[in-house]
């Protein structure tokens, strides 16, 4: 059996965004931790242990910084040197096509899922298990 996901870890520049998704997301028992930097985040992400990261989820705002695609920067960065199979879940205003276009590796991965701003808390809960189900075997302890 494998653990569940518990812990999720968000990169969103806007405050507002961080403070609703973190209060959701505390109600429903994750562990939530947040930052508007890239370089905090892949920090954050460096500094998580191999079962950390195996209880880890991934929101990720493609829109960040200066270029507007901080995000696809960081992405390429969590697969090359933290974990090609922790699960990200995209959280942004660009169009998935789009996205695609900028990412097109993704759309082989099966642990990339996209979900467009603006969003309702369901929605973004139905994507986090959409994206947590797409790992296989993935499911909570008993």
């Amino acid at each position: 059996m494998r653990k569940k996901r518990d812990i999720v870890v968000h990169m969103e520049d806007i405050g507002i965004h961080q403070e609703v998704v973190k209060h959701h997301l505390s109600d429903r028992g994750f562990q939530v931790w947040q930052s508007g930097s890239p370089e905090d985040f892949l920090q954050r992400l460096r500094a998580l242990s191999p079962a950390e990261l195996e209880r880890t989820l991934i929101l990720l705002d493609v829109n960040i910084g200066a270029n507007h695609q901080a995000g696809i920067q960081v992405y390429q960065a969590i697969r090359k040197e933290i974990s090609q199979t922790v699960p990200v879940l995209f959280v942004t205003v660009w169009a998935a096509d789009r996205l695609e276009i900028a990412l097109p590796e993704i759309r082989d991965r099966i642990r990339v899922d996209v979900l467009s701003k603006p969003f309702g808390l369901r929605q973004l809960d139905s994507a986090m298990e959409a994206v947590v189900e797409q790992d296989g075997d993935d499911h909570e302890e008993d």
